[in-house]
């Protein structure tokens, strides 16, 4: 993005060695990574070069996919306690209408490279967008380097709304089978 090189997780973690995270929701994006102080305008930097032009190649989905494959298991299967958790959030407040959070392992596997840098050009942008700051920060000094930072990049559109499911799609009990659990026979 922005004229860097492609990189993958293990780049991304190396370059952060105190920290860092980024979630994607439903209709938003939350990066959040931990660096000194004097980082701040090379980090909004970095980001708002990935907001602005983030391009998606074949190889970042045969990279992506298996890994959220293991993801998708782990949310719904692997782990009893998060697919407890997962499934009972889901219940109380159901994504859109055909929709699971953390998506579906199928979707996701046929979806097309155009398909997802349309979506990036349209909706990943500032308006989509959460960038957490906490710290030994001057709040005006922040806001004016965020404002240099991201003014520049179309604001972007709001995903499209779906009509949210109102009713839980799982009623009654749901059996969770896992393997490997400690203490499972």
């Amino acid at each position: 993005a922005g004229g860097r090189p492609a990189g993958d997780i293990d780049s991304g973690l190396g370059a952060c060695p105190e920290g860092w995270n980024a979630q994607t929701g439903e209709e938003d994006t939350g990066i959040a990574t931990v660096f000194p102080r004097a980082k701040l305008k090379e980090e909004l930097a970095d980001a708002a070069a990935r907001m602005a032009d983030l391009q998606v190649t074949p190889a970042d989905l045969e990279r992506e996919i298996p890994r959220l494959e293991v993801e998708l298991t782990n949310m719904y299967k692997a782990v009893p306690s998060l697919a407890a958790q997962n499934i009972a959030a889901q219940s109380v407040h159901p994504p859109y209408t055909g929709a699971r959070y953390g998506g579906v392992l199928e979707q996701i596997q046929g979806i097309s490279l155009d398909t997802i840098q349309a979506r990036l050009d349209t909706v990943y942008k500032p308006n989509n967008a959460t960038l957490v700051l906490a710290g030994d920060l001057e709040a005006a000094e922040a806001k004016a380097l965020i404002d240099e930072a991201f003014g520049p990049i179309p604001a972007g559109e709001a995903p499209a709304s779906a009509e949210r499911a109102r009713e839980s799609k799982n009623s009654g009990t749901v059996e969770l089978n896992a393997t490997g659990v400690p203490g499972s026979a």
